[in-house]
């Protein structure tokens, strides 16, 4: 063992003198991080895309690999949404705390309960900063072109994400769809529609 760490001293003095910085030299002493894989828990990051940033930071796990793109399929568990990313842009995540972790501590449960409903609570919050997916219905704000402002405050039904361009097919009516930037807009929550509304519906089809 003393003549390994002699023998490692030795070739980094070498490399120094070579003129190796100690960053390159920790980097590459650094042994490299697993790689990752289905079932794992994993983080999104690095994502550069306008669409791509605002995954940056979740926490999901793997449940498939698609062989011909080469990426992964990512299970961020909210309502069943996948994605798919580069491995390169994606890296092992803390494992998420249990409910028998609380358990083994008595003494500390209630600050862990409180804990968890604290994550609970960001986790809700985080949901409605999730990027919007086909069939979210979405209202349309802050474009400020002569044509775009018409369409600012009207909603519609996300019908396909174009990843050439980052935008998303919006559609207002059978026969309006229009192509708009993520940053412009955002997500309703599902209306409901008042009673005997079907009805008064079926009318106004009948008297046109």
């Amino acid at each position: 063992m003393k003549a390994a760490k002699l023998r490692l001293a030795a070739a980094f003095r070498a490399a120094r003198a070579a003129g190796v910085s100690d960053e390159a030299l920790l980097e590459a002493s650094t042994p490299p991080a697993p790689p990752v894989g289905v079932g794992d828990r994993v983080e999104i990051f690095g994502l550069e895309s306008e669409s791509g940033k605002q995954l940056n930071g979740q926490v999901g796990n793997i449940i498939s690999f698609v062989e011909e793109k080469g990426r992964f399929q990512i299970d961020l568990g909210h309502g069943g949404s996948h994605i798919s990313v580069k491995p390169a842009n994606l890296r092992h995540a803390p494992a998420a705390p249990t409910s028998d972790d609380t358990a083994a501590a008595p003494d500390g449960g209630r600050d862990e309960a409180e804990k968890e409903a604290a994550i609970g609570a960001g986790e809700d919050a985080a949901a409605q900063e999730t990027p919007l997916a086909v069939g979210d219905r979405v209202e349309v704000f802050g474009l400020e072109s002569e044509s775009g402002s018409k369409l600012n405050g009207r909603s519609g039904v996300v019908v396909e994400h174009l990843s050439d361009t980052g935008r998303f097919k919006v559609q207002f009516s059978a026969e309006e769809v229009v192509s708009i930037k993520p940053a412009n807009l955002r997500r309703q929550p599902p209306s409901q529609a008042p009673e005997g509304n079907e009805d008064s519906t079926a009318g106004d089809k009948a008297r046109s």
